[in-house]
C-alpha cells in the first residue's frame, strides 16, 4: 500500500504551478507523462481522485473495466479538468485522457453536514419534470434516471454523500474556443461512511440543465481528496471558495 500510495503521490506533486500554455481538449489523450506535463504548463492542481467502472449501464454481461479519476483546477479555479486513466492511478496507468472540462469551480468539504445552498439549483421541481420530460423525449435520458437536482442531493445526503465540486461544463466550438453548455456538473462523494462498504467513498458525476433536470453520468468508487485538495480546503476554510 505505501508503495501505492507512493506512485500516486509522485504523480500528483507534479502538478505544481507553471506559466500557462495551451489547454488541453476535450478528449485529447496521450501518456500519462505528457497530458501530466501539459497539466503542469496550465498551472493546475489536482484536487480529487476517484476510480470508475466502465460498462455500468450497459448490462450484467458486460466486462468491467476500472478506470482512474482526477480532478484538477488551477489557482483562480477558472479552469479545471476531469481526467481519465487506463487504470487507477498507483495501479499502472500510463495513458490519460481529457473527460471534462470546466470553469468557475466551486469546492466542498464533504465531510461537513448539509447541502451547500450555493449547490443548490434555483429551479423548481415542476420545471425539473419538465426538462426531464423533454430529455426522455430526445433520448437523452431514461425515466429513471432524471430527476430534480436538490430532491438527489436531499436522498445522497442522507447515506452521507455530499457535494466535493460543482462547475460549469465548457464544451468546444466550431471555431475551437471553449464555451459553457449551460450544463452544471457536480461531483458528489461519501466521505463519512466509515466501514459502510457499501457508500463508503462512493460518489457520482452527474450533470443538470439549468431547469434543474439531472442525469447521472456516472458512479464514482475509491473518492479521495488529493493532498493539493486538503491543502485548497484548509485555505478556504474561512470564507467560501
Amino acid at each position: 500500500m505505501a508503495a501505492i500510495q507512493a506512485v500516486v503521490f509522485s504523480f500528483l506533486a507534479a502538478l505544481v504551478f507553471c506559466a500557462p500554455a495551451h489547454a488541453l481538449d476535450v478528449g485529447q489523450c496521450g501518456p500519462l507523462p505528457e497530458i501530466t506535463s501539459s497539466l503542469k504548463a496550465e498551472g493546475q492542481h489536482s484536487f480529487a481522485s476517484a476510480k470508475r467502472l466502465t460498462g455500468e449501464n450497459e448490462g450484467i454481461t458486460t466486462e468491467r473495466t476500472l478506470l482512474g479519476i482526477l480532478i484538477t483546477a488551477n489557482d483562480a479555479s477558472t479552469l479545471g479538468y476531469i481526467l481519465q486513466t487506463d487504470k487507477p492511478l498507483g495501479e499502472g496507468a500510463t495513458q490519460a485522457c481529457v473527460y471534462s472540462r470546466l470553469a468557475n469551480l466551486r469546492f466542498y468539504d464533504a465531510r461537513k453536514p448539509g447541502i451547500p445552498r450555493a449547490a443548490l439549483s434555483k429551479a423548481s421541481a415542476a420545471d425539473a419534470q419538465k426538462g426531464c420530460d423533454t430529455l426522455i423525449r430526445n433520448g437523452e435520458a431514461h425515466t429513471d434516471t432524471c430527476g430534480y437536482l436538490n430532491e438527489l442531493f436531499g436522498k445522497s445526503a442522507a447515506v452521507g454523500e455530499r457535494v466535493i465540486v460543482q462547475a460549469a461544463n465548457m464544451r468546444r466550438q466550431k471555431d475551437g474556443s471553449y464555451q459553457s453548455d449551460e450544463i452544471t456538473l457536480t461531483v458528489t462523494a461519501n466521505l463519512v461512511s466509515q466501514g459502510d462498504k457499501m457508500h463508503e467513498k462512493v460518489g457520482s458525476i452527474m450533470n443538470t440543465t439549468p431547469d434543474g433536470a439531472t442525469i447521472m453520468r456516472t458512479i464514482l468508487l475509491g473518492v479521495e481528496y488529493t493532498p493539493g485538495g486538503e491543502e485548497r480546503l484548509k485555505a478556504a476554510s474561512s470564507g467560501p471558495q
